[in-house]
């Protein structure tokens, strides 16, 4: 699943990382620019008497230029990544038919993997008719419930709720981020 998130990631991510980057190095030009231009007026204001105070001026602006236009990047860079994932859980969030089944499949088979008989699969209302066809033919000993505050996913627990396994969409992309990001940020930046 990993690999397929990466995917869709790195599809998402080639049209919106160039926008991103132009509005970047647009701005710290600009920035360049400005910084430059400040540079030049004062250097002329005091050319005979202050030539030396003028070049450290120039060095200084020029350096917190740079470092506002890195802030920028960095800025950019992480914007690009958060946008990236919240379009991932958009499409995530939106599957249905055969792609939702195979996905509703996989988390229930991983998270009823950790319990025994009897145990509680809960889901969201409207995948709970698929979520007890998928319990069949998984052959699940368990109760499937619907609760609204499941979003996408199932949520399984031990029939007392003693023990419970969160698998759900926003809690793989929660676990994965770390990894995907450095990935991400490879793929993208090198």
């Amino acid at each position: 699943m990993e690999s397929e998130l990466l995917k869709l990631i790195e599809n998402e991510a080639q049209a919106e990382q160039q926008r991103i980057l132009d509005a970047a190095r647009q701005g710290a030009s600009d920035i360049l620019d400005k910084a430059r231009t400040q540079a030049a007026q004062m250097k002329e204001a005091r050319q005979s008497l202050l030539a030396a105070e003028d070049k450290s001026s120039l060095l200084k602006a020029q350096s917190a230029a740079h470092l506002e236009a890195s802030a920028l990047v960095l800025s950019a860079k992480d914007r690009m990544i958060s946008g990236v994932f919240a379009e991932a859980a958009r499409q995530l969030n939106s599957l249905n038919g055969a792609p939702l089944k195979k996905a509703l499949r996989n988390l229930m088979a991983e998270a009823c993997s950790q319990f025994g008989p009897g145990m509680v699969v809960t889901v969201k209302k409207e995948d709970l008719a698929l979520a007890q066809q998928i319990a069949k033919e998984l052959k699940l000993d368990a109760k499937l419930e619907a609760d609204p505050s499941v979003g996408d996913g199932v949520i399984v627990s031990s029939p007392d709720k003693t023990s419970v396994v969160l698998n759900r969409f926003a809690d793989r992309m929660a676990r994965a981020k770390p990894a995907l990001t450095s990935s991400l940020a490879q793929i993208l930046w090198g």
